[in-house]
This record gives structure tokens, sequence and C-alpha cells, in this order.
């Protein structure tokens, strides 16, 4: 269901898709990415960035900038009510809430993650 829907929304141009990228910075108000073929790189404006890593959570990466992963399960440190992470401005939603235990997060309770983070981004862009 939200694959057709995701499809639908770049044939329109209401999403921008990159593909056969990969990022290689996040930076406050850009990402940067290079492409996988020409190996060229381009600079990209961002207010916010997705970062959608899949199924298993890559916790090199959750380190590398600095989030606090608990325990054998590499569970990340997240405030409850906002799934924001140690980190100010890093979020996290879906199976990556529960680390390697990817079993405890499912769509009964995993589907709210995305509306408490943005309340939160909401929250703070207008309180600034």
């Amino acid at each position: 269901m939200i694959i057709p829907d995701f499809e639908n929304r770049i044939k329109k141009n209401e999403i921008k898709a990159i593909f056969n990228s990969k990022v290689v910075a996040i930076s406050p108000d850009s990402v940067t990415i290079k492409n996988n073929s020409s190996k060229e790189e381009q600079v990209l404006g961002a207010d916010f960035v997705f970062l959608m890593t899949g199924y298993r959570p890559d916790a090199d990466f959750l380190r590398k900038i600095g989030v606090n992963l608990k325990g054998d399960a590499l569970i990340p440190e997240i405030n409850e009510e906002t799934f924001e992470t140690n980190i100010q401005g890093i979020y996290v939603a879906g199976s990556i809430v529960g680390g390697e235990e990817t079993a405890k997060i499912f769509i009964e309770n995993g589907r709210n993650h995305g509306k408490k983070i943005m309340a939160d981004v909401y929250k703070k862009l207008n309180t600034d």
C-alpha cells in the first residue's frame, strides 16, 4: 500500500528520488551524494534528512554520529515521547527503535513513530 503511493509521488515529481547514489555527507543544511556510476558528487540543500537504513540498524553509523546504543541489542537511547536520540535533531523510527531486537517493533506499535517525530519537529520549528 505504501510502495504504490510512494512510486506515484515520484512520477508526479512530488518527491524527488535520486537512484544509484549514496550519501557521503550530511550537514545542518545540505546533503552530499555521490553517483555510483559517474562518481560525481552533488550537494543538495536540505531542511531535513530522512535516513532509511532498512530492517537491520547500522550500529557503526549510529555510533559514528554519536547516538548512544544500549546493551548487546544495540538499542538507541531515545526520548520515548519524541523518538529523538541523545543527539538533538536525530530521530529514529520503525524497527531501529528495538536495535537488534527488531521483533519488538511491528506495524501495530510502530505506526505512530513518524507522527510523534513530526509533531516534535513541528513544535521545535514553531518555537525557535
